[in-house]
């Protein structure tokens, strides 16, 4: 019975034959937009970290990832039908995304990097990092480049020390590029610029308000073609720089800039936020939209930057904003209100929204409708969108 609710018996290459839907739509009580819970259960599912893509390109199917079976396992879910397919039986270990192809789906498992058609379920292997790697542990983004030939390995060791590579695709040539004593996170190739690698340094300096602005900057540019690492993301003081996502022409650097004007006890948290976007010589600097209302966390720009959908760090009370790069007007789509629960997973504690590749759907993780245990959600938002089109 689990079984037919939760999944399909699905053959290796032709899909599911008898796919259960899961999705319940109802309208967000606030702002009257349609939502659709996609997954259910008593299990957790969680769409991609924000910075990565749930959606195949022809926006058929959407990817999450559910623990139903015990192990994080890979589903789609159809957007016509809401119907529910297992993709693979292979354990997804971190991140995944849907691949440069447009109809795969990208994961690693063992450290080997695998390639699934989300339709037909048809499996190749990109790249085994096993033996290739001198770090104990290894993990990857799924970020690459537009064209799929590039993307970013991480090898770490228990004392925190750590080395990223560049892995081109095609050829398997994997090449160490850059090496830290105290660890970094969030390593992001540039979509395509392959030798533009940005990453965020550990320890965390951005509140040594009495270092120099390049001393605690937020974020770091590799060059591969000369080994040049530069300050890149970074702030004046009293304000600290936050999750940053490239545009996907690869020409501007979209982060969150933050203000701590208050304690905790101001309801607003005491915090004021700003979109900004910076050029890939780290000059230009924009800033598109200001809140110092609710404290924005993550967010992503369409691939045209004419929208950006960002998350609010707010237990239980959480809207979700899309943002008019050009004019600076925003709008609430709906209120996830993730309670935000540490399950030993960074992807249950925020929303971490992202758009399908036509900024038509916007995806997102909540644990709205069953405290504790986070499903998948998809807001439509092709009518929304089009009182922004100019």
């Amino acid at each position: 019975m689990k079984k037919l609710l939760f999944g399909c018996l699905c053959a290796a290459l032709v899909g599911c034959t008898a796919a259960p839907t899961e999705r319940i739509v109802y309208r967000d009580a606030k702002t009257g937009n349609e939502v659709w819970q996609v997954s259910q259960g008593d299990s957790m599912s969680l769409m991609p970290y924000f910075e990565t893509q749930a959606f195949t390109h022809d926006d058929r199917f959407a990817v999450f990832k559910s623990r139903r079976e015990g192990d994080w396992k890979l589903y789609s879910t159809s957007i016509a039908t809401g119907e529910v397919c297992k993709i693979s039986d292979r354990t997804v270990e971190g991140s995944y995304s849907v691949y440069a192809t447009g109809d795969e789906v990208i994961f690693m498992e063992r450290g080997v990097i695998y390639a699934v058609n989300v339709a037909t379920h048809a499996e190749r292997v990109l790249f085994d990092a096993n033996g290739k790697v001198a770090e104990s542990a290894i993990s990857f983004n799924a970020l690459f480049t537009n064209d799929g030939a590039w993307m970013v390995l991480t090898g770490q060791n228990p004392d925190r020390s750590a080395s990223f590579y560049r892995l081109h695709v095609p050829t398997g040539r994997l090449e160490r590029v850059y090496g830290s004593k105290t660890g970094f996170t969030h390593p992001m190739i540039n979509p395509v610029y392959p030798n533009l690698i940005t990453f965020v340094p550990k320890p965390d300096k951005r509140a040594m308000y009495d270092l120099p602005r390049e001393e605690r900057a937020r974020g770091m540019l590799l060059n591969t073609d000369d080994g040049s690492v530069r300050p890149f993301v970074m702030s004046e003081r009293g304000w600290r720089a936050t999750h940053e996502t490239w545009s996907k022409d690869g020409e501007r650097l979209y982060y969150f800039d933050k203000l701590h004007k208050s304690g905790y006890a101001d309801p607003t948290q005491g915090w004021e936020i700003c979109v900004v976007s910076i050029d890939r010589d780290g000059g230009n600097r924009t800033v598109h939209y200001a809140n110092s209302v609710f404290k924005l966390a993550h967010g992503i720009a369409t691939e045209d930057e004419h929208l950006f959908v960002c998350d609010v760090d707010c237990p239980r009370s959480n809207p979700l904003f899309l943002v008019d790069l050009r004019t600076g007007q925003a709008e609430i789509l709906c209120w996830p209100d993730q309670t935000q629960p540490s399950l030993g997973n960074v992807q249950t504690e925020h929303v971490h929204p992202l758009f399908s590749r036509s900024g038509n759907y916007v995806a997102f993780t909540s644990d709205r409708n069953s405290p504790g245990v986070p499903q998948a959600f998809i807001v439509p938002i092709a009518r929304i969108k089009q009182k922004y089109e100019h």
